[in-house]
């Protein structure tokens, strides 16, 4: 799989790597966090909850960390603030291959949207 959510940053002209977590608007939904040291980037509550609960079936026992890590990648950003193409100001952290999106006033189990990377990537491929 390729490594969507990093590709549509760097259209963005966005450079993830000078985004620190503590960086200007930064902030971590509540609840347990995991760190990850290969990006340096923490990932925390909803936002774990999700990416902990969704994988690629590698056929490991329910999901595993390799699954989950196979569908959405790494976490690239820490929790920002930030208008989404529909024009929602929501929380939102990206991944090597998603974006999440923090949506409070959806039902619980709608809480965690992910953003349509490819739908959004398209015209800068000139498609």
């Amino acid at each position: 799989m390729g490594r969507l959510g990093a590709e549509r940053l760097t259209t963005l002209n966005r450079n993830w790597q000078n985004e620190g977590d503590t960086s200007a608007g930064a902030e971590q939904l509540p609840g347990q966090c995991q760190h990850f040291a290969t990006t340096d980037r923490k990932v925390c509550g909803a936002f774990l909850s999700y990416w902990q609960s969704h994988g690629l079936d590698l056929g490991d026992a329910g999901i595993s960390y390799a699954e989950s890590l196979a569908l959405f990648g790494l976490p690239l950003t820490a929790p920002h603030m930030e208008t989404n193409p529909d024009g929602d100001r929501v929380l939102t952290q990206w991944f090597e291959r998603a974006r999440f999106e923090w949506h409070p006033n959806n039902p619980a189990e709608f809480n965690v949207q992910l953003g349509r990377l490819a739908a959004e990537q398209i015209p800068s491929l000139g498609w």
